[in-house]
């Protein structure tokens, strides 16, 4: 079993509740953890690294970040 990844509450721009707009992003893609597993997405899913990526695919990626706190593969710390 692989070790979980550790990230702090900064990766989240809404909190873990989210938001009441289900158009906006929850996650902050430029917190320094969640910076490394976006572009590992980008990479695993054949997308331009230096272009963002479609509102589908954010939320996908954001999603698939839910499923591992879910799973206890991402550990959210608190401050």
């Amino acid at each position: 079993m692989s070790k979980p990844i550790y990230i702090t509450e900064s990766a989240f721009r809404t909190g873990l509740e989210g938001s009441s707009r289900p158009t906006e992003y929850r996650i902050n893609v430029n917190d320094e953890t969640m910076r490394v597993l976006y572009t590992k997405f980008k990479e695993h899913k054949g997308l331009p690294l230096r272009y963002p990526i479609s509102d589908k695919a954010r939320f996908e990626f954001e999603d698939l970040i839910f499923s591992l706190i879910d799973k206890g593969k991402i550990v959210v710390k608190k401050k």
